[in-house]
């Protein structure tokens, strides 16, 4: 709503707000889908946990790229459906879940709809979990490490659910496995499938069974032809996803750049494993959807405000969702803003 107020004056509103990716499924991915409308199975209802094309498919990917061996593997209608299959199998009304801030706003809203009750976890100042608190809330365990969070999950009883959709990104990227964690995966991301609605949830086998009941009482099954679509995806593989990124990484670095010269560098946060970066808003405009309000309708440039990742004073940043060229100007826009926003006095009610 903020975004179509802010293009009235005539001049299109660059979004650098939704978490999507520029590019379009790969050649593979459409052939397949065409395929498959002319196959009579694709416009019935399928198997709950999947087509046994595509699981075989992330069965393999799992066990060879992510090093999960003893997962099972279940198809979803987007990562956003694992999710909520999660919150719907695992928890009961009245259990605590942790988020870590910045969290996703639909994990939050996820768990507000099932009743659970929800303790923000907080990070370092690089974004990290922060283990000290982490262990005093779960309990102690031996030299924490990032890695021992699995194990620091463990002792006490509390399931890890890791997303992973981000895992192409040009950082080192690592899934664990455990009696106690679930892996989410994502076609969206990587393959550029947003409206297709395919994700993925690897989990320990005992899990499997209650999960199902929760897959087959909302969307009964993921939609046939997206999946079909996803498995053609595949075949393009690693390498093509690769490529694709390999841009972002020249889009973020101008980004990042300009952020950085504009508010220093404490201000600019994240960007490592994911395609966001927070940034902490100057002191004349400390409230995040004014500020967000305010940049829509003065510059013209979409960004998410921060307290919707329960960070406030900040906003999320998307570099990946415009083309280069299209990102160029979007960062020309941001950077008039913000520094508007610096030259402000007294601000707080620009």
């Amino acid at each position: 709503m903020i975004r179509e107020e802010g293009g009235k004056g005539g001049r299109e509103v660059l979004s650098l707000a939704q978490g999507i990716v520029h590019w379009k499924p790969p050649p593979s991915a459409c052939e397949a889908a065409m395929r498959g409308i002319a196959e009579e199975d694709t416009h019935r209802y399928g198997p709950d946990g999947g087509i046994n094309g595509l699981v075989d498919l992330m069965r393999d990917k799992i066990r060879n790229e992510n090093h999960l061996v003893s997962s099972s593997v279940m198809i979803t209608a987007g990562s956003n459906q694992a999710y909520m299959n999660v919150v719907l199998t695992l928890l009961d009304e009245g259990d605590t879940s942790l988020l870590l801030i910045p969290y996703y706003f639909n994990h939050l809203m996820a768990l507000q709809m099932t009743g659970a009750r929800i303790e923000l976890a907080p990070t370092t100042k690089t974004l990290q979990p922060d283990l000290d608190w982490l262990r005093q809330r779960l309990g102690d365990v031996d030299k924490p490490k990032v890695k021992e969070l699995r194990s620091l999950c463990a002792s006490s009883s509390v399931w890890l659910v890791c997303d992973t959709g981000y895992e192409y990104e040009n950082v080192p990227h690592a899934c664990v496995e455990g009696e106690n964690v679930l892996n989410l995966f994502s076609f969206s991301k990587s393959y550029g499938m947003m409206g297709w609605r395919v994700g993925c949830v690897a989990m320990p086998l005992g899990v499997e069974e209650e999960m199902l009941k929760a897959q087959d009482t909302i969307p009964i099954c993921p939609p046939i032809l997206s999946q079909k679509a996803a498995a053609g995806a595949m075949e393009a593989g690693r390498k093509w996803v690769k490529e694709k990124v390999r841009g972002l990484w020249r889009t973020k670095k101008r980004m990042r750049g300009m952020l950085v010269e504009c508010l220093g560098e404490e201000a600019v946060l994240g960007g490592s494993g994911a395609i966001y970066l927070m940034v902490k808003l100057p002191e004349s405009m400390e409230e995040d959807e004014k500020a967000v309000e305010w940049l829509v309708k003065k510059h013209q440039v979409c960004v998410i405000p921060g307290s919707a990742c329960g960070f406030r004073g900040h906003v999320r940043v998307c570099y990946s969702n415009l083309s280069e060229e299209r990102c160029e100007e979007a960062i020309k826009r941001l950077r008039s803003g913000l520094e508007e926003m610096k030259s402000l006095e007294g601000g707080k009610g620009a």
